[in-house]
Formats: C-alpha cells, sequence, structure tokens
C-alpha cells in the first residue's frame, strides 16, 4: 500500500503563534486580496498577502544584511524582467528603473523628499530619499543592465531620474489639492 504524500508546504510562510488557530485554516479564514492588476493572492490571518509576495530586490554577496529590507512584489519583479526584454535596448534601463521606483517607494515618500540629497536649495527642509533603497535601486539596474548585456545607465542619468520622478510626485500631489 502506498505512504500517502505529506501535504506541500509554502517555506516562507509563518504560521500564527496562537493556540486557538486550526493546524489547517478553513477557507474562510484566509485573507483573499486582488491588487489593482488583477492578481489575486491568499494568506493566513497572521500573514497579510504583499508579506507572501514580497522577495529582496537584489543580495550583495559581499554583505548579504545590506539590502534585505529592500523588498518588492515578485510577481510584478518578474513582469517587468519578462516585458523590458522585449524593449528596445536603450531604453529598457529607464523602464526599470521608473518601475522599481515606484515598487520601492511610496507616492509619500517621493513628495515629501528632496530627491537623493544632491542639490539642495537654501530654505528647504526636505529630507533625501533612504540612501540604502537608492544604492539597492542602483545595484539592481546595474546588475540587469550588466546580465542582459544593455546600454548601462549613467550615475547623472540615474540621479536625474530619480529627480524627476520626485518632483513629477510633488507637481502630481499639487495637482490633486
Amino acid at each position: 500500500m502506498p505512504q500517502p504524500t505529506p501535504p506541500r508546504t509554502n517555506p516562507s510562510f509563518t504560521p500564527c503563534e496562537s493556540p486557538a488557530s486550526p493546524a489547517s485554516p478553513a477557507p474562510k479564514d484566509l485573507d483573499v486580496s486582488t491588487d489593482s492588476e488583477g492578481i489575486t493572492t491568499a494568506a493566513s490571518p497572521c500573514q497579510s498577502a504583499e508579506d507572501v509576495r514580497m522577495k529582496e530586490l537584489i543580495r550583495d554577496p559581499k554583505d548579504t544584511e545590506r539590502f534585505r529590507h529592500v523588498k518588492v512584489d515578485f510577481r510584478r519583479r518578474y513582469e517587468w524582467e519578462q516585458y523590458a526584454l522585449k524593449m528596445d535596448r536603450k531604453a529598457t534601463p529607464a523602464y526599470l528603473l521608473n518601475k522599481v521606483l515606484r515598487a520601492v517607494f511610496t507616492r509619500e515618500e517621493f513628495v515629501a523628499s528632496g530627491g537623493q540629497g544632491l542639490k539642495t536649495k537654501e530654505g528647504t527642509d526636505r529630507p533625501p530619499l533612504d540612501a540604502v533603497r537608492i544604492s539597492a535601486v542602483r545595484e539592481y539596474i546595474r546588475s540587469m543592465c550588466t546580465r542582459h548585456k544593455w546600454e548601462e545607465m549613467s550615475d547623472r542619468t540615474f540621479n536625474s531620474k530619480v529627480n524627476q520622478r520626485c518632483a513629477n510626485a510633488r507637481r502630481d500631489a499639487k495637482g490633486q489639492q
């Protein structure tokens, strides 16, 4: 008689610690959500759907803790990368940069920030964007360019695109008021 196969488990799933939770949650206990792109996920009551789908953007082999907290939705990241492979080689890094910036920073962070803080005007007290997350985005773009033999984005262009993203977010926020 064949042995029953053990149930498949998700390694990234963290079960609830409460003793009242059942060993296998009933479907009514699951948090089912659908995002703006139509992706539906389900998670336990103690774990949000976003936590299940979040993975590290990039890992620094020299310092594994450096970018550990910079996480993006792995499904969306896969979609960007697949779309980028079909694009013009020259426009691809800028496309990826815009997508990754939107995933790593919120709109409110862009509005409140002064870009990367490279140039500050007198009388402005806007803090710069988080330098660790900016470094992670920069390394991700470089690694994708190297991996796919795309033209690498210069630091000047990178800085300009990040600052433009902040300026556009401030302009859009002002227009919505």
